[in-house]
């Protein structure tokens, strides 16, 4: 089992380099709020990792909300994007495909295609690929008013 303060850690650095680091055309001035829009596919940013990818299609200031990321993310079969890890952003992640393991406040859960789940703040979590195929997932990444 890792440990929490490395997975804390790990956690610091897997937020601030995959999820708020915004791609160029997502850069907006400080405090500008995102206008409605519509992000096609082939518009989308497509940052490939070794455990699978992300697929970034918004990111930045609500306006009412604070910073949000909006992300398709596929892990590969046997692997996962980060070890257990907390945060202070809240997470929504939905299943497209696949199936997997949830691991959240140190227990472990099944993770089925349609399945959704709600992450608090500070809660311990991640999401494995135990599958034979690729999980496809969303994720809605909620840091809250002054946190982009």
């Amino acid at each position: 089992m890792i440990s929490r303060v490395s997975s804390i850690a790990f956690g610091a650095v897997f937020v601030s380099t995959v999820l708020f680091q915004p791609a160029t055309k997502f850069a907006m001035a400080a405090n500008e709020a995102m206008d409605s829009q519509i992000m096609r596919y082939e518009d989308r940013v497509v940052d490939p990792r070794d455990w699978g990818a992300f697929e970034r299609y918004f990111g930045g200031d609500t306006g009412a909300n604070g910073a949000v990321r909006v992300s398709k993310g596929t892990i590969n079969p046997g692997d996962w994007p980060h070890p257990p890890h907390q945060h202070d952003a809240e997470e929504i992640i939905h299943i497209l495909s696949g199936e997997g393991t949830w691991y959240l406040n140190n227990e472990e859960l099944p993770a089925r295609a349609g399945d959704m789940v709600f992450i608090a703040s500070q809660d311990l979590h991640t999401l494995r690929n135990t599958g034979t195929e690729p999980v496809e997932f969303l994720v809605i990444f909620l840091a809250g008013p002054g946190n982009d």
